[in-house]
């Protein structure tokens, strides 16, 4: 098996008001000092938070919180997935006791899925309604195919004090889990067998995150990440030195766009499936332990100290995103780039009439999208992005934009742009 390593790039930055439209902000849950350590989202409104003998409910996007009732009240809750907006699954623990709980109601009532005496269910994940696999702090992973009604132990590899962490699945049968010692393992028949990948490292990954077959990412220890294309095949490792923070969550939306967080409040942010790294503004020191989104531009994060963040814009807008005017316009316009040809970089600016979401992409000469430079909901003006080709071969590219706004309206332009070095 292959491996590389690459040196992740993070760009810190200040937030200032002409690159963040809002940013992350403190949201109380009202209670004392909780360790949050994980968060899903049943809804576009409806979102759940397990901690540290508290766990809780927001069902208005994560403005405000109500506590959970018994029996997921007084455990530590380390894991929530919900496959629908009323049904959902909470790996808890108390007392030497592991349980899942199981709700059909959206969290007004629990019932008794699992009770075991395994270490911890750190993880959750179900690829459909019936089918899901959790993840045991023992190293070994349990299967339902009758939505929760029964759990098997699934034959995982013997890896000497081997932990596993986190669980993705990419459909019922092709999964990842991440684990301790630098290890992935992976299923390509619903867990009746697994293979070991190593990505040469002995750091931890405690979270991953698959977004179809072949693209999973995870995160860990010592800022490590590893990224796999090709169904895990070929494992990219990539670290950085300059960063002290261990990642503890990752979430990607899509191949392109996603994030992690971790330690002093760290969050960053990636439009080009791991090649760079945004570190954004949390507003927060404490450690993160759980970043979740709802679609491109709703997130939320949890942590010590009662920590909840939410933004409602991706975290702020993308690094190089510039409102230069926002009277009001009654034009679509993606303009041509300047310069153009150019090295190494080039401004893109384009005017929308109305809020929406907007998504400014590159493109090979084949179309194949390399970066995902916005992606993002932005109000009505006039914008200007800045793209650095550095790490581009000279060659023919195209710049697309696409647009839906409030008013249901779509728009959608491409543009050719030249680098030659």
């Amino acid at each position: 098996m292959k491996i590389k390593f690459l040196l992740v790039i993070i760009i810190a930055f200040a937030a200032v008001s002409s690159i963040f439209a809002e940013g992350w902000e403190s949201r109380s849950s009202g209670l004392g000092n909780v360790f949050f350590k994980c968060v899903a989202f049943s809804s576009a409104t409806n979102v759940f938070v397990g901690g540290n003998l508290n766990s809780i409910k927001s069902t208005n996007a994560g403005d405000n919180w109500s506590v959970l009732p018994a029996p997921v009240a007084g455990t530590v809750c380390n894991s929530i997935f919900f496959t629908n907006a009323l049904t959902g699954y909470f790996g808890c623990t108390l007392s030497g006791t592991t349980a899942i709980y199981k709700t059909t109601d959206g969290g007004l009532t629990f019932t008794t899925s699992l009770i075991s005496s395994d270490v911890n269910i750190n993880s959750i994940n179900f690829p459909s309604l019936n089918t899901g696999y959790a993840a045991c702090g023992s190293g070994n992973i349990l299967k339902t195919t009758n939505a929760g009604v029964n759990w098997i132990y699934t034959p995982t590899p013997s890896i000497n004090k081997f932990a596993v962490f986190s669980v993705s699945f990419a459909n019922d049968s092709v999964g990842f889990v991440a684990g301790s010692d630098g290890i992935f393992i992976k299923t390509t028949n619903g867990g009746n067998n697994w293979e070991t990948h190593s990505v040469g490292v002995s750091y931890a990954f405690y979270s991953i995150s698959t977004t179809d077959i072949l693209n999973a990412y995870g995160v860990g220890e010592g800022a490590i990440m590893a990224k796999t294309t090709d169904g895990g095949i070929t494992w990219i490792g990539t670290s950085s030195p300059s960063i002290k923070a261990e990642l503890r969550s990752v979430d990607f939306k899509n191949t392109l766009t996603g994030y992690a967080c971790g330690n002093t409040g760290f969050i960053m942010r990636t439009t080009n499936g791991g090649i760079n790294w945004t570190q954004q503004t949390s507003q927060t020191t404490h450690f993160l332990s759980g970043i979740k989104f709802w679609g491109y531009n709703l997130g939320i994060a949890v942590g010590y100290n009662s920590t909840i963040l939410k933004t409602t814009d991706g975290g702020g807008s993308p690094i190089g995103i510039h409102n230069i005017n926002n009277e009001k316009l009654s034009f679509f316009k993606l303009n041509q780039n300047y310069p153009n040809p150019f090295n190494p970089s080039t401004h893109i600016n384009f005017s929308i009439p109305e809020n929406g979401d907007v998504m400014l992409k590159i493109l090979d000469i084949s179309g194949k999208e390399i970066f995902n430079l916005i992606g993002s909901y932005l109000s009505k003006g006039e914008y200007e992005r800045t793209f650095d080709g550095t790490n581009l071969a000279s060659g023919i590219y195209f710049y697309k934009l696409e647009f839906k706004g409030i008013s249901g309206k779509v728009y959608s332009d491409e543009k050719k742009l030249v680098l030659i070095k």
